[in-house]
C-alpha cells in the first residue's frame, strides 16, 4: 500500500492493510508467498519504485504488487493491483489472484 499520512482516504483504508502486514501464510494461486508491506509518499521506497515512468502513484492509496522473479532481483514486475474494495478481505481476493 501507498499511502500519505496527510490523505484522508489513506487514514480510513490503513487500519485494513495493518492487519495484513502481519500475515504472513498468504499465497498466490501458483504459491508464491505474499508479503503485505506499506510505503508512504516521502520514503526512499517511494522516490524509488513508485514515483516515475509506468509504476507512477498518482492518487492514494494505491495498491502496487512487486513481483521478483528471484530473492535478489534488481528488475522486478511493478504493476497496481486493482481492487474492489479497500477492506482486508478484497484486498486479499486481489492478491491471491497474481499470476506469479
Amino acid at each position: 500500500m501507498v499511502y500519505g499520512e496527510w490523505c484522508g482516504h489513506s487514514k480510513n483504508a490503513k487500519p485494513a492493510f495493518k492487519e495484513l502486514v502481519n500475515k504472513n501464510d498468504i499465497k498466490t494461486k501458483n504459491g508464491s508467498s505474499i508479503q503485505f508491506k506499506m510505503t508512504t509518499d516521502d520514503s526512499k521506497d517511494f522516490k524509488d519504485m513508485f514515483s516515475q515512468g509506468d509504476n507512477k502513484v498518482t492518487g492514494f492509496p494505491t495498491y502496487m504488487t512487486v513481483v521478483k522473479q528471484h530473492e535478489n532481483d534488481e528488475n522486478p514486475i511493478i504493476k497496481e493491483l486493482k481492487t474492489l474494495g479497500r477492506d482486508a478481505d478484497s484486498i486479499i481476493t486481489a492478491a491471491v489472484a497474481i499470476p506469479h
